[in-house]
């Protein structure tokens, strides 16, 4: 029993990828809030693929999507906050390019479709299609020490 907890424990502190990416230095994101980290530790991970459907990278509850698909939070069972954050300005399509697939409030697994995105819509708009993650809250306060500078696929560990 005792080891069964504490391999609960670890799995709740897992953060996956939440789509077929390559990671890059936040620095170089076009967005000083999101390069200077003014939120909280940032990735970043630039889309693989023309249409993707983005995941839930921790199990948890889905405690914010914005009803226009750009952005979405996970707040997971530990009381670290993730946010994912689609693009850059994407507000602005007020969802056009965005389909969302999961509701603010419910409890989600890791791996579940959160929404899908056609990236190439957003590309064709002329928006930056980087894809952000950003702790928002972490109990511990310790920083995570993600993955850098590769490609990472969707459900793969961000985590080193």
């Amino acid at each position: 029993m005792f080891f069964r907890k504490k391999r609960e424990e670890k799995e709740s502190k897992e953060i996956v990828s939440p789509l077929n990416g390559k990671l890059f230095p936040i620095e170089t994101v076009q967005d000083d809030v999101f390069a200077q980290q003014m939120m909280g530790q940032t990735i970043a991970l630039e889309p693989l693929k023309g249409k993707d459907t983005l995941l839930s990278p921790a199990d948890g509850v889905l405690e914010v999507m914005y009803p226009t698909g750009h952005a979405y939070a996970v707040k997971m069972k530990n009381g670290m906050g993730l946010l994912i954050h689609i693009g850059i300005d994407t507000v602005e399509l007020n969802g056009e390019g965005f389909t969302v697939l999961a509701k603010q409030g419910e409890k989600i697994k890791m791996g579940q479709p959160i929404v899908d995105v056609d990236f190439d819509t957003l590309k064709v708009k002329g928006f930056d299609v980087s894809v952000m993650l950003i702790v928002t809250q972490n109990p511990g306060g310790e920083p995570i020490a993600f993955k850098q500078n590769m490609t990472v696929n969707a459900m793969e560990s961000l985590v080193l």
